[in-house]
């Protein structure tokens, strides 16, 4: 199911894509003049309301709008909230089309990412996950959720991250940005949560739901990798520090788990 759905999603970014340079394509023809954002409105918005209308018409309207979770859709949409007016401001640089380009690009990519990943997963039906690099959560949030859909409840999940941003440990250490360029988020986590995004309180409240499965382990992985028994894992996701320095020590630490997984493959 998880797949399919996966499928269904990347094909239909696809499809929008296409969609939306046929769109720009006719608005193109059609207008005299450059492309302005009321052209956009014209004759996007009866596309955006298609989708609705159309469950509308078939009854099933509110039984898709129902969810077990009401906070992300509403989050999300208060984060997407400012998208309109970007894109007055982004129209009045650049033409549609290119917008088009541009804002329908990352998702795609970040669907064949999705698919490359999860149905790796999806292959090797882990049982025992470790992931090196947990950052904010979302990749062990998607992980492990997939991994109660193989296994239910019989699944480990341990993560390791600095959680850090100490200024002595990022002068050695490559780590990621750790602030929101979304206002939208910064205010959510700093003001309604209350919590560092980067931070293991946070990562284990986004995981809360599948708190008896995980263990999230604050530290360096070049030393916690020493301290824990790593034969019980299965499957690691290396995405810790980027140093060179680093990486080759974390690659050193799994030499067993991988000289172990190439034995197995072989035989």
């Amino acid at each position: 199911m998880t797949k399919n759905n996966i499928l269904v999603a990347s094909f239909s970014v696809i499809f929008a894509s296409i969609f939306f340079v046929i769109n720009d394509a006719i608005i193109n023809y059609l207008s005299s003049n450059n492309i302005t954002f009321y052209h956009f409105v014209f004759y996007g918005a009866p596309a955006y309301l298609s989708v609705p209308l159309f469950l509308l018409i078939k009854g099933n309207l509110i039984r898709n709008l129902k969810c077990e979770n009401y906070w992300i859709p509403t989050i999300r949409g208060i984060i997407f909230a400012p998208m309109p007016f970007i894109t007055f401001v982004s129209l009045k640089n650049i033409t549609l089309p290119e917008f088009t380009t541009l804002n329908m690009a990352a998702p795609l990519f970040g669907a064949i990412y999705a698919i490359i990943f999860l149905n790796e997963i999806l292959k090797r039906k882990p049982k025992n996950f470790l992931e090196i690099g947990v950052f904010h959560g979302v990749t062990s949030r998607n992980v492990c959720d997939l991994l109660e859909k193989i296994h239910g409840k019989d699944f480990s999940f341990t993560g390791i991250d600095l959680f850090s941003t100490d200024n002595e440990i990022v002068k050695e250490e490559i780590i990621p940005q750790t602030k929101f360029s979304n206002p939208l988020k910064t205010i959510y986590y700093k003001y309604i949560v209350k919590l560092d995004p980067y931070s293991k309180e946070s990562v284990e409240k986004l995981l809360s739901r599948h708190k008896e499965n995980v263990n999230i382990i604050k530290g360096n992985s070049n030393k916690v990798l020493k301290e824990i028994s790593l034969d019980k894992f299965d499957y690691v996701f290396l995405d810790g520090g980027h140093k060179y320095e680093t990486v080759l020590s974390d690659l050193k630490n799994l030499n067993f788990l991988i000289q172990f997984y190439l034995i197995h493959k072989l035989l």
